[in-house]
């Protein structure tokens, strides 16, 4: 009997590694489709070097799609990924109003070619649209589209794509937006008249996020996914989050983009990778110190003077002789947070008459969230920055996490350009990386089925809080605020903190100097036994695995930050590594703390470290 089971164990082992010898074939084989996908593709026409597309805040960007369903929403997809775009169908381009978009990607797969009415509606409508819209072309077939020589000329970008399948598509969408190069050549079966053989245009790749398997990076599909989904799905079983989004990326390659579970435990609702987080204390790494590097690039901003010099209201009392550097460092003596809504309440739990009430007027303008309270209009100003002024130091010097400072720079970012926090941050940064979805206040920008609820309040607001700000001190901040307030898809928060790991470039813009990144970035105070950067969070100085939330071999020139919601975003420069993990954690209630004490987002960092090797 014991040796029937010892070689039923061989045989098993046999076949699990045969399973996975095999699997890495299939993988190694997909690796090498996608790269002869990618070689094949021929840049036809590019009028006035419009591909690459640059300055995406500027383009109101609609997709067209004549072929096969699925592959349709592929393509829809992959143009999403860069920025978010309207679908339409193709015969209804004639009814596009000019100011609805000012480009068009067009896709015609092999049997698309062929929908004759649907190509003549398509062309009719290019034709109206010709003065306002430019259009890319992407096709499968070059005779068909030879022979309706309008739509050709109609186009002022022409993609050929030989190869008759999905992938073709999705890397041609990705070198429209720069993620690939185009360097592709003609086939002499492919060549006639119009086009010889070995003609084709060339692009550079534009350094925005290209999207392939792990193997491009030398990871294993089979080991990275399996890993992962045993981690997240002990996890959800354990009711640590209903669900998660993960994206990793290496070398400005997304290699892993998966999302699990469920927006809540009724499992309703399946996380998509479009779905929309609530990034809590990434905030203050994603918005405020963002514009912060900004601001001390064009010198408006100085890191080694008296916080005063900004905030004047800090000239006398207990934090006049506080530095900036200090301050953001977290090394400045400064407590750790300050519960506005208790501290506005009397002893007998009713709001105080200037701060909060149940019921609206001119004095009481603003909704907290779509509870019934109502905040007064001078709320932050008498309030707030009051309570900040007239908190107490700590006592003993040295690093002591707070979040008290992120409450002053949006004002402070107003004070120096003019322009309004969120205002300034969309202007100069999310809108032209296309993180459409990187944004306060979702609930004014999108359906609340693509939001992800947090918590059940039933202290404060008394509600589900569900496409508003966890956060009760950024709630009270009317949701924009520089602690917490941001809301995201992975996918758009990858644009922005790619943007840091390529040094401050993303899609051929300078946005922060390299030198800013890696001042605010490096570790200020370590001789204190602070680890912070400036804003940024930094690997534990000795590391403790039941402390830390990143790998234990994330190098020392690593920084993210985390979030209380159960988020997490790292970026390595020295392994060219960016790490995403989006969860609601906090779902029903902040109580939960299973996330960290079963070690969940510093495993799966570690998994991928271990596999990179």
């Amino acid at each position: 009997m014991k040796n029937i089971k010892y070689r039923y164990c061989l045989l098993l082992l046999f076949i699990l590694a045969q399973w996975q010898s095999y699997g890495s074939s299939f993988d190694s084989l997909a690796l090498v489709e996608r790269q002869e996908v990618e070689e094949s593709l021929v840049l036809l026409k590019n009028t006035e070097d419009l591909l690459p597309l640059r300055r995406l805040d500027s383009l109101k960007i609609g997709s067209v799609f004549l072929g096969l369903t699925e592959t349709k929403k592929l393509f829809q997809t992959r143009i999403d990924s860069y920025k978010e775009s309207y679908s339409i169908e193709a015969n209804a381009v004639f009814n596009i109003q000019p100011q609805w978009n000012n480009l068009l990607i067009v896709g015609i797969d092999s049997t698309g070619a062929t929908y004759k009415n649907q190509m003549e509606l398509l062309i009719s409508g290019l034709k109206r649209l010709k003065k306002s819209t430019k259009v890319v072309l992407i096709v499968q077939s070059i005779n068909p589209i030879v022979n309706q020589l309008e739509l050709f000329d109609l186009a002022s970008s022409v993609i050929y794509a030989p190869k008759h399948n999905d992938l073709s598509f999705d890397l041609a969408v990705q070198s429209v937006f720069g993620g690939i190069g185009l360097t592709g050549k003609l086939k002499n079966e492919d060549s006639n008249i119009e086009f010889q053989e070995n003609y084709g245009l060339t692009t550079d790749k534009f350094n925005r996020m290209k999207y392939s398997i792990p193997e491009e990076v030398g990871v294993s599909s089979y080991l990275l996914d399996s890993g992962v989904t045993h981690i997240v799905k002990e996890a959800i079983d354990s009711m640590a989050f209903p669900g998660c989004q993960i994206l990793m990326a290496k070398n400005g390659i997304v290699f892993y983009q998966k999302s699990f579970g469920y927006h809540t435990y009724d499992m309703v609702h399946k996380v998509e990778n479009t779905d929309i987080y609530d990034m809590a204390s990434i905030s203050k790494v994603s918005g405020a110190t963002t514009a912060l590097m900004k601001l001390y690039d064009e010198g408006l901003f100085n890191l080694d003077v008296k916080f005063s010099t900004y905030w004047p209201d800090f000239e006398h009392g207990n934090k006049k002789d506080l530095l900036v550097r200090e301050v953001l460092a977290h090394n400045a003596r400064l407590k750790p947070y300050i519960t506005y809504y208790l501290a506005s309440r009397k002893n007998n739990g009713k709001y105080r008459w200037n701060s909060i009430k149940q019921d609206s007027s001119k004095r009481f303008p603003t909704r907290i969230a779509s509870s019934s309270y109502f905040l007064h209009k001078d709320y932050k100003e008498k309030k707030i920055y009051k309570m900040i002024r007239n908190s107490k130091l700590n006592e003993e010097p040295g690093y002591v996490y707070s979040g008290l400072s992120f409450y002053l720079y949006p004002e402070i970012v107003y004070n120096l350009t003019g322009e309004k926090y969120d205002d300034y941050l969309y202007n100069h940064f999310f809108n032209e990386l296309g993180a459409t979805t990187l944004c306060f206040n979702p609930a004014n920008k999108f359906n609340k089925e693509r939001i992800i609820p947090t918590e059940t309040d039933d202290f404060f607001r008394m509600e589900q809080v569900h496409g508003t700000v966890h956060d009760e001190g950024a709630s009270m901040m009317q949701g924009v605020s520089g602690n917490a307030g941001l809301f995201s898809s992975a996918n758009d928060l990858a644009k922005l903190w790619q943007m840091y790991l390529n040094g401050g470039n993303y899609g051929g813009k300078q946005y922060i100097s390299n030198a800013t990144i890696d001042e605010f970035t490096r570790c200020q105070f370590c001789d204190e036994d602070n680890r912070r950067g400036l804003g940024f969070d930094k690997p534990l100085i000795e590391y403790d695995s039941l402390k830390s939330s990143v790998a234990r071999v994330a190098s020392p020139a690593s920084y993210g930050h985390s979030g209380y919601t159960g988020a997490i975003v790292w970026a390595d420069p020295e392994n060219q590594l960016l790490y995403i993990f989006l969860s609601n954690r906090v779902y029903p209630t902040r109580n939960n703390r299973k996330l960290y004490e079963m070690n969940i987002r510093p495993r799966i960092h570690n998994l991928i470290y271990d596999l990179l090797e």
